[in-house]
């Protein structure tokens, strides 16, 4: 026998019940902070950190355009004598970008990692499908376990 099992009351009606209520009100509660997040931190774009972020400048070291016809730059620089990297950067054009050159960008003062240049395509936005998909699937454990907790016990 379980220790589970010997405790009294632990598997009458009532205390299931509540337990599966508690189960609801904890799922209720991640679903709410969930959307909350999804609402009240939008992504930062490119238009953010050129007018918030540090201007510096790069060298790139890698130019060149995929097979499937997508160009794409990788550069690095320095903040504070720290080097980072920024490789496979999908941009508009190469015009003026040559291998060795200087290039303009700007970073995070936070966290540098976070940079970009003035030629790179950014995502502008739209509905994230996979927050979406995950506020769905809280959505519906929520209502499952507040319909099996008032279902009642069997």
């Amino acid at each position: 026998m379980a220790i589970l099992e010997k405790i009294p009351g632990f598997y009458d009606p009532e205390s299931v019940r509540g337990m599966r209520l508690l189960k609801a009100a904890l799922s209720f509660v991640v679903l709410i902070l969930f959307a909350g997040w999804l609402l009240f931190h939008p992504r930062a774009g490119n238009d953010e950190l050129k007018k918030s972020g540090g201007k510096g400048q790069g060298t790139v070291y890698q130019v060149g355009t995929d097979p499937e016809g997508v160009s794409r730059i990788s550069y690095d620089f320095r903040v504070n004598g720290i080097q980072y990297v920024a490789k496979d950067r999908v941009v508009r054009n190469l015009d003026g970008v040559k291998k060795g050159g200087l290039i303009p960008l700007w970073y995070d003062r936070n966290d540098p990692n976070r940079c970009t240049t003035a030629m790179e395509e950014v995502d502008e936005g739209g509905i994230r499908v996979w927050p979406i998909a995950i506020l769905v699937v809280l959505a519906a454990l929520c209502g499952y376990a507040v319909y099996s907790a008032l279902l009642g016990p069997k």
